[in-house]
């Protein structure tokens, strides 16, 4: 299959291998909104790692799933406030 892909990528403009990796990155986010945002193991784990990178987050803004991005984000700001009231802190 991965044969005729890159064969079929030929007739995009472009690099053909940019646009295999850029069709897998759409199809990957695309199925993280609307099968994974609301898996509380997936959340926790991208929660834990403060997000996605820049260039995956705007990924994720520019396909327009509002709710799935507002999911994410609150556990992801939520994680960024409280590291932040404990850092310093002796306490813990």
């Amino acid at each position: 299959m991965t044969y005729y892909n890159l064969v079929d990528a030929f007739e995009e403009k472009g690099c053909p291998i940019c646009f295999l990796v850029e069709k897998a990155s759409q199809s990957a986010m695309d199925y993280f909104l609307y099968e994974r945002v609301t898996d509380g193991g997936v959340r926790k784990d991208l929660k834990n790692s403060l997000g996605f990178c820049p260039r995956h987050a705007w990924q994720m803004v520019s396909m327009g799933d509002g709710l799935g991005i507002s999911i994410v984000y609150e556990d992801v700001l939520g994680e960024m406030k409280d590291r932040m009231n404990s850092f310093g802190r002796t306490d813990k």
